[in-house]
């Protein structure tokens, strides 16, 4: 074994071993730097409660786990694959004498549904967890469940740098052991070097290198929010003279990952162009410069279109805090910051189970055997309303029978780790003449390099396929490990199975919700419900028909052009003639028409017979669905402006009641009142206090009004109206109607505090707080000096505190 280096996780060591040794579960917060990563795992290597058992560590990403691996094995003397392995998709180097096993969160999800014992497994550690990626929080709810039932000598460790430690805890078990660590951190000197909006990314990352080539030492680390602008800076940066650029990002071989962390073999001073995962996990040697852009890329997921989008953003305060800090791991280090100093960050990053779809999530849960997501554990519940939207779409792509099983084809399937969509394009048979080209198009899916926008990527595909290119020969590896899962011949090559026509029908088995008819030059009606476009310019526009890769809100970016002929061969069950009940917006009345449709996608139509009372009220409720829940029933806007601050986990067990959630549900709380509304404007007669009992329930409601009260009682004895609208629930009240009142008000059993806008006589605002105490002590004499001018006849005491609070002009006698 190599010399080990002093670390500062060295130093808790003792203390994290007991915790684990003594207990099931164990969390430990160690700043950046610390020595986790490597050191932790290889400690209790021999600990005599693993009986001969292997130790699994979780990373969020491949580069990370390989290098991870690699490390540890180093310190042991060894190569990869002996005591120390990992395993990835696509790759693995792990043997029979594996006792440390690196794996990337997807891998260990496809090893609890093959074995939800674990055999052979004594730990589990996440590492990074503060990153809250899905595959994370779907691995810690499983293994929970796993102990809970199955594995109660099973031991998980949770190891973060960043995140709040009480509600991990909480989650955990009251009895959970924290131990802390300090990270390994030189000062760093921070610049701010805001650029114009309207100069290119890549020039002012370039001016920035420029700027610390001259003013500092050591190689410089540039973080990136993705690849585009990785490939446009490294453009950019090619005129500097004796540096060496390296990208770094998820899609590198081994080796070349291992050249951006590295020192430059001629020795340059290195300019490492990194995406977001060399923020905590990866040392990149030399490196005393890191400049920071502030921007991330983060998938931003819209629960009524289906789409998911990539959204670049500001990073958050941790993430900058994260990234300043690689500055600071070897030495005194510099960052630049590319934004303003003022600017206001989120203090943390979105969890990334409130932010993408959740059909993948969803499927994992019911081949775990999981109807309901809500009898697990979750440090972040699924939102309801993704939830709903996420089963809708399994069962279109027949994944999930209508009771909400998993399909014959989704258990064929489930072995492979593919996501939803890349398993519904699969033929059962693997005798299939595309069986092996659906499974080169499932492998694309999960890659993270995207099409030319605009292009038939029918057409791109089909060249992909056909070229040398590096992405083409990494996806036919992993068409091979599928292939040999699946018992797919060989023989059944690519070349003679795919083109643009197949690649077209299987995308369309894969998008059904997709499907874009042409309604006039560049528009497209879709199955989804959307009306998007696509530039004039490009040659889709003209398509009559479109499968829909990629798109927002309004505009098509990716596509594929279909044919009616195919859309009715690969849907042949679902586009029978049926009468549909719709409302009729120009006519502002329900209707019942025959038709064929593909989701909401109307192929062919004709008049039906009048409505019964049941088609009468599914046309309402798809009328509502269409203009808004809010838009048609304002009346709901109130209660929902509450409800938003009830908390959300295990421990309350309240479920989400957004807008969205409730337009989902519509059948079980607002159908019972419809049977005699003919008409949308009908809906707004039904009051709130019977909606709120039909949504909530009567207990529900009494618990709403104790934790969230319309109203409080102040000093001088009015009941003045809470706003629940905005962030934080305000009290407005005249000042003279509140002295006595010493605390702030509180609500949910004094968790949550009231935002109080004091009013003058007028009851115009004159003072926002959050602190009453300290505005009687302070601020109240420098208001009472102002308006005792303004109105003499109002009451002004000397001492507020202690003072009769009253509503009217003077205090009685």
């Amino acid at each position: 074994m190599t010399s080990t280096p002093e670390l500062p996780i060295n130093s808790v060591l003792p203390a994290l071993l007991e915790a684990i040794n003594t207990h099931s579960r164990s969390v430990l917060i160690a700043a950046p730097g610390a020595g986790k990563t490597t050191r932790v795992p290889l400690a209790l290597l021999d600990a005599p409660w693993l009986s001969g058992q292997k130790i699994l560590m979780l990373e969020p990403r491949r580069v990370a786990a390989r290098l991870a691996a690699t490390f540890m094995a180093e310190q042991l003397g060894e190569s990869v694959g002996q005591r120390v392995g990992y395993r990835v998709r696509m790759e693995s180097k792990v043997s029979a004498a594996t006792q440390i096993e690196v794996v990337t969160q997807g891998v260990l999800t496809r090893m609890l549904q093959d074995d939800p014992m674990l055999e052979g497994v004594g730990m589990v550690i996440f590492d990074e967890f503060h990153e809250r990626a899905l595959q994370s929080d779907l691995g810690l709810a499983l293994l929970m469940d796993t102990q809970d039932g199955l594995r109660d000598d099973l031991k998980l460790l949770v190891m973060s740098a960043t995140l709040e430690a009480k509600p991990l805890l909480a989650l955990l078990g009251d009895d959970t052991p924290l131990v802390e660590s300090e990270g390994r951190q030189y000062p760093v000197t921070t610049h701010y070097l805001p650029g114009d909006k309207n100069t290119p990314l890549e020039q002012q990352i370039r001016e920035a290198v420029e700027t610390a080539l001259a003013a500092a030492s050591g190689d410089i680390l540039v973080f990136l929010p993705g690849l585009r602008e990785i490939r446009r800076a490294s453009d950019a940066l090619s005129v500097v003279a004796n540096i060496s650029l390296q990208p770094l990002y998820g899609g590198l071989t081994l080796a070349e990952q291992q050249a951006a962390l590295a020192p430059d073999a001629q020795g340059r001073r290195k300019v490492v162009l990194s995406t977001s995962l060399a923020e905590s996990s990866l040392t990149v040697e030399d490196v005393r410069i890191v400049i920071d852009a502030g921007l991330s890329r983060e998938p931003s997921f819209d629960a009524r279109s289906g789409f998911t989008r990539l959204e670049t953003r500001q990073v958050s305060q941790a993430s900058a805090d994260q990234r300043r800090g690689r500055a600071g791991r070897l030495g005194p280090g510099v960052c630049y910051r590319l934004w303003q100093p003022h600017a206001a960050l989120a203090p943390a990053s979105t969890p990334e189970i409130r932010s993408t779809d959740l059909a993948d999530l969803l499927l994992e849960l019911r081949l775990w055997g999981v109807q309901d997501h809500q009898s697990l554990r979750w440090l972040t519940p699924p939102p309801q309303g993704a939830w709903l939207q996420a089963e809708r779409l399994l069962k279109q792509l027949g994944l999930l029978t209508e009771e909400g099983q998993p399909s014959g084809k989704a258990k064929l399937c489930a072995s492979l780790g593919m996501s939803a969509r890349a398993m519904a394009m699969q033929p059962e048979s693997a005798q299939d003449a595309c069986a092996r080209g659906a499974l080169w198009l499932a492998a694309w899916l999960q890659e993270s390099e995207r099409l030319p926008q605009h292009q038939d990527a029918a057409e791109a595909l089909a060249q992909l396929a056909n070229s040398r290119l590096p992405l083409n020969q990494r996806l036919n590896r992993q068409v091979d490990l599928w292939a040999k899962k699946r018992h797919i011949s060989a023989a059944n090559t690519i070349h003679n199975t795919l083109n643009s026509t197949d690649i077209a029908a299987l995308l369309a088995q894969a998008f059904p919700d997709r499907i874009g008819k042409q309604v006039s030059l560049g528009t497209f009606a879709t199955s989804g419900g959307q009306r998007l476009s696509i530039a004039s310019e490009s040659d889709l526009a003209h398509a009559p028909w479109l499968v829909i890769l990629d798109a927002d809100g309004k505009r098509i970016y990716n596509a594929a052009a279909l044919t009616l002929e195919q859309i009715n061969t690969c849907f042949p069950t679902t586009l029978d003639w049926q009468l549909h009940p719709q409302w009729n917006a120009s006519l502002q009345k329900p209707e019942v028409l025959q038709q064929r449709r593909l989701g909401q996608l109307v192929l062919e139509s004709k008049a039906g017979p009048a409505p019964t009372t049941e088609q009468r009220t599914a046309a309402l409720l798809e009328a509502i669905r269409q203009q808004g829940l809010l838009n048609v029933m304002p009346q709901l806007v109130p209660l929902l402006d509450r409800l938003k601050f009830l908390p959300r986990d295990k421990q309350t067990s309240w479920p989400e009641y957004s807008a969205e959630a409730l337009e989902a549900t519509l059948e079980d709380w607002l159908q019972p009142y419809m049977n005699t509304i003919t008409r949308l404007g009908g809906l707004t007669e039904l009051s709130l206090s019977t909606l709120a009992q039909s949504i909530l329930g009567w207990d529900k409601v009494q618990q709403v009004n104790a934790l969230l009260p319309l109203s409080l009682e102040v000093p001088s004895g009015s009941n003045i109206t809470l706003d629940y609208s905005g962030d934080e629930p305000v009290l407005a009240a005249r000042l003279q109607e509140l002295f006595g009142q010493l605390e702030t008000p509180r609500l949910l059993n004094g968790q949550l505090p009231v935002l109080v806008h004091l009013l003058s006589p007028a009851r115009r605002p004159i003072q926002v707080t959050r602190d009453l105490h300290n505005f009687w002590k302070n601020t109240y004499f420098e208001v009472k000096k102002d308006l005792k001018g303004r109105y003499p006849k109002h009451y002004w005491p000397e001492d507020p505190m202690t003072a009769e609070a009253i509503s009217g002009v003077r205090p009685r006698k």
